[in-house]
């Protein structure tokens, strides 16, 4: 796209004009751990800082700036580890409670519950189930396969 159109093409309409720079580099990190949606949500986000930020004095196509900036935004979400966020101390509080399942299940052959494990690592059980809770898994909202046939991208 000419260095000019995004001087004289409002602003939402250029925006729209270059999606497709998002679905091409959020494509590259399918099956990464992150939803697509999140993806191609971020790299909008690095799609309109681009568009922000791009300088056309510099002579250099619009793409070959925004790219990297959309690429950034994406990655910038794996580094962050997604969009929900946990504490670090929740985070920490996980791990004592997990090496502290496994020593129990060790010594006594049972599983503890969320008390005993609270009166141990003296916390409140409400912690407790906090912490199990932030460390499982992420369960995705949509299919892993395209079973429904209405996926869409």
């Amino acid at each position: 796209m000419p260095a000019q159109t995004i001087q004289t093409m409002p602003r939402e309409k250029f925006i729209e004009k270059n999606l497709g720079l998002v679905h091409a580099c959020a494509g590259r990190f399918k099956s990464r751990g992150i939803e697509y949606e999140e993806l191609y949500a971020a790299g909008c986000l690095g799609l309109v800082k681009a568009v922000d930020g791009f300088d056309t004095t510099r002579g250099v196509c619009f793409s070959t700036y925004a790219v990297p900036v959309i690429l950034g935004e994406i990655k910038k979400l794996f580094r962050d580890g997604g969009t929900v966020k946990v504490s670090r101390s929740l985070k920490e509080l996980g791990l004592k409670v997990n090496a502290e399942r496994e020593r129990c299940l060790k010594h006594t052959g049972q599983e503890p519950g969320v008390a005993q494990l609270a009166e141990i690592l003296q916390t409140t059980p409400e912690q407790i189930a906090l912490a199990i809770r932030a460390s499982l898994p992420a369960l995705s909202l949509t299919p892993g396969n395209d079973e429904d046939g209405n996926r869409e991208w």
